[in-house]
């Protein structure tokens, strides 16, 4: 995988997670439940992008 596309999966899942937060900072809940949700979703976004991109290097 190149610079470019690990660059790129940072900065969406840094975007998803990004959203989230702000949408569950409005809640009336606790900032770090808030917090820890945002950061879960980047994660899980993160994963995802990377495998997308791994399994499409590995069909070609």
């Amino acid at each position: 995988m190149t610079g470019l596309k690990v660059f790129l999966i940072i900065c969406i899942s840094a975007i998803v997670g990004s959203f989230i937060l702000m949408i569950f900072e409005s809640m009336p809940i606790n900032i770090w439940v808030a917090r820890f949700i945002g950061g879960v979703a980047a994660a899980i976004s993160g994963t995802l992008l990377t495998y997308y991109f791994q399994k499409s290097r590995i069909e070609e």
